[in-house]
């Protein structure tokens, strides 16, 4: 299993609590419980609002990131059938669960459940706002990141499917293949890690692990836990950092 798969609870648990995340959290969750949908606002007090909210944000939150990561890696080469992927599968997985869940969370009445096809409008409509605000936040941040430090396209540019073409951030070995994250998304070549990072000679970067090379410009902040050092990127990857290679990250005065 490649460091990629190996490293994924880690990684999953990581997105899923960064101070960012877990702000936006608890903020859905307040304006939700002041708003009071389903009808809630006129029954329940504020305190059993909160609480439902907490949950089903959370659980939103959770299966969101779960499933944007494996949709990434099971249609990594089609950004657009990735979102609808991600779309889809997250709004029929979160309205079946609340289906059931909001009963047993609020002991509402049938009568006052929203029916299956509008409960479904309802998580369809916040997934693609999810989804959009996800895309504009992570553009903005690769917009920071310049393709060269000389304005010049690395030679792996030209390997790239077209609308994969853009500011190169990581790039991690797989078996024989190379995964390449750029502003656009992540896809998939066939050659060697070592050529891959050969061809990048335009942009500066390091090479942090055996598995894994990363732009420098990339970098927005480093984490440390048990031992461990962690590099957080501008579109919220994480890739260790071993200690055969921390050395030239320390020289950089990264870590």
């Amino acid at each position: 299993m490649s460091d990629t798969y190996a490293n994924f609870p880690t990684s999953f648990f990581r997105a899923v609590f960064r101070p960012l995340a877990v702000v936006i959290w608890l903020s859905v969750s307040g304006v939700a419980a002041l708003a009071g949908p389903f009808g809630t606002y006129e029954i329940f007090p504020f305190e059993t609002r909160l609480t439902y909210w907490i949950v089903v944000v959370g659980l939103s939150v959770f299966l969101g990131r779960a499933i944007r990561l494996i949709s990434e890696r099971v249609l990594s080469q089609n950004p657009i059938w990735l979102e609808i992927f991600s779309v889809s599968t997250m709004t029929l997985v979160l309205t079946v669960i609340l289906w059931f869940l909001t009963p047993l969370l609020l002991g509402v009445s049938n009568r006052l459940t929203p029916s299956f096809e509008r409960m479904t409008l309802y998580v369809l409509t916040v997934s693609i706002s999810v989804a959009v605000v996800r895309r504009w936040a992570v553009a903005r941040a690769d917009a920071e990141v310049p393709i060269a430090a000389n304005g010049s396209h690395p030679r792996l540019m030209a390997r790239l499917p077209e609308h994969m073409k853009g500011t190169v951030l990581r790039l991690s070995g797989r078996d024989h293949h190379v995964e390449v994250v750029t502003e656009n998304g992540l896809t998939t070549i066939r050659m060697r890690l070592a050529d891959a990072i050969a061809e990048m000679e335009a942009v500066t970067g390091v090479r942090t692990h055996r598995s894994h090379w990363v732009a420098l410009a990339a970098i927005v902040g480093v984490e440390r836990e048990q031992g461990r050092v962690v590099l957080q990127l501008a579109n919220g990857d994480q890739v260790p950092v071993s200690r055969k290679y921390s050395p030239a990250l320390e020289a950089e005065n990264i870590i």
